[in-house]
């Protein structure tokens, strides 16, 4: 199942899954960051679909009427605090200390030591590089549907590549190939070109795998 991600079954906000799910802004409950602190949402647009709540209640049989009522029950083992959604602060000081929600509890463990293989030589990347790189302000489909955002989803070259590739390529790796516009990005100097994945249903993840850097072939189209 993916959760505005490929899946075998897609719940989406985009409109484009199996199963319609909220955008962010039609959702109240709960998201962690990526800075582990775990956020309120308050809905700002109305959403008449199905929510996680639903699904929620018909996997465990359960009747919770709304989904912030599951956020005291977040599991407290893995660093959540046991409080109700509505005990949640939501606001930023005149300073701008960020006052929203509360930050997961650290737990401490002890590791191995790491350490680091040598490097291998063999496996260095030969002849025409691709980088899997999205544009500034481009992060997903959610930012490639904003009015204010202009990057395209197009390969990026240097100037020099860009002339020497034409208006548009085909791009040919070894799990499969895909079609872009050429656009030149002032930035690159080199002949490595990025290839960007903002855009979920192009597949991009599928082409390059667990890697952000690919061996490709590059032909005029």
């Amino acid at each position: 199942v993916g959760y505005n991600e490929i899946g075998d079954f897609r719940l989406s906000a985009l409109g484009d899954g199996d199963l319609d799910m909220p955008a962010l802004n039609q959702q109240e409950g709960t998201l962690t960051s990526i800075s582990k602190r775990v956020l309120p949402t308050n809905a700002a647009v109305e959403y008449d679909g199905y929510v996680l709540n639903d699904l929620i209640n018909r996997l465990l049989d359960t009747k919770v009427e709304l989904t912030i009522e599951w956020t005291s029950e977040l599991p407290v083992e893995k660093g959540f605090r046991s409080v109700k959604f509505d005990e949640l602060e939501n606001e930023f000081s005149n300073d701008g200390t960020d006052n929203r929600g509360y930050t997961l509890t650290q737990s401490k463990k002890e590791i191995k030591s790491l350490s680091a293989d040598e490097f291998n030589s063999s496996v260095v990347l030969k002849g025409e590089i691709a980088y899997r790189c999205n544009p500034p302000r481009q992060f997903n489909d959610f930012t490639d549907k904003a009015h204010e955002i202009f990057e395209e989803f197009t390969l990026y070259a240097s100037e020099q590549r860009a002339q020497e590739l034409g208006k548009r390529v085909k791009i040919l790796f070894e799990r499969g190939s895909i079609e872009l516009p050429v656009v030149v990005d002032k930035k690159i100097d080199t002949d490595i070109v990025k290839v960007p994945d903002f855009k979920s249903l192009k597949g991009i993840y599928d082409l390059f795998g667990e890697n952000r850097y690919a061996t490709v072939t590059i032909k005029k189209v």
